[in-house]
């Protein structure tokens, strides 16, 4: 989506090409539901950051990520206590790396949050930087 946008924001064109396919995984999410495996919970939370900042422009993305961390901060309320603050904590991680415009933040370390393990690692409530593998599987 955000390489679709920022094609026709420099003035490109976007055409159907009826040849072309796609699959998208969908089985692991159906709406208002918490996707899992967790660990999609970071990825799809980044991500809609920047959908929204590039779709909402300077002047109405401040209000809607100020609705949008409302909702999202209630998603998982109907999850096990536990799961529930593992996915509360991986969107405020996604926000936070979002903010800070950080997308070196490894796989592994995503994983290991989604999975309860190393809650209290550096890594896991603060930056991205230092990260042992930048840029790994996204």
């Amino acid at each position: 989506m955000l390489y679709s946008l920022g094609l026709t924001q420099a003035g490109g064109r976007l055409l159907f090409a009826p040849d072309l396919e796609f699959e998208h995984d969908c089985a692991t999410q159906t709406a208002g539901a918490t996707p899992r495996p967790l660990w999609k919970v970071y990825y799809l939370h980044r991500n809609a950051w920047f959908v929204y900042r590039r779709v909402a422009g300077r002047l109405f993305f401040p209000p809607l990520m100020a609705l949008m961390l409302l909702k999202w901060l209630r998603k998982g309320r109907l999850l096990p206590a536990a799961e529930r603050r593992i996915c509360r904590r991986l969107i405020r991680l996604a926000v936070r790396d979002a903010f800070r415009g950080e997308l070196g933040r490894s796989h592994a370390q995503i994983m290991a949050l989604a999975d309860g393990v190393g809650t209290t690692a550096p890594w896991a409530e603060g930056t991205a930087s230092g990260s042992p593998a930048a840029g790994d599987d996204r």
